[in-house]
């Protein structure tokens, strides 16, 4: 299942613009979002926005301003919590191809360790 899964979201990013959204602990501490990994190797480009690592809800119309600023052709993979939600909904109504992704790249590690156990 996994494996199926894999290929359709390559099959979604492949040559596409890609916009990530994420907190500074997740980039730096935590799983860092496609660094590191072939994660996002299929994508045209990437360009990320880095948001507050807590409390991001208190920046949502400065972080909801900036990406209305990107291109809605861009695909918009956001990991900011809670915060990732309602962005990913308010983004699709607007037009934008906008998925709240969670913990995509710790999973995608675990899967390429084939990891039996996970944290």
């Amino acid at each position: 299942m996994k494996k199926l899964l894999l290929k359709l979201y390559y099959k979604m990013l492949e040559v596409r613009k890609l916009l990530t959204i994420c907190s500074n602990k997740i980039i730096s501490e935590l799983s860092r979002l496609g660094v590191g990994n072939d994660l996002f190797n299929n994508t045209r480009s990437i360009l990320r926005i880095i948001c507050p690592s807590k409390n991001a809800y208190s920046k949502y119309s400065e972080i909801l301003r900036i990406v209305k600023k990107q291109e809605k052709s861009k695909a918009v993979l956001i990991a900011l919590g809670p915060t990732a939600t309602v962005l990913a909904y308010d983004l699709t109504i607007a037009g934008y191809h906008a998925v709240d992704i969670g913990h995509i790249d710790i999973e995608y590690e675990w899967y390429l360790n084939k990891a039996k156990n996970h944290l």
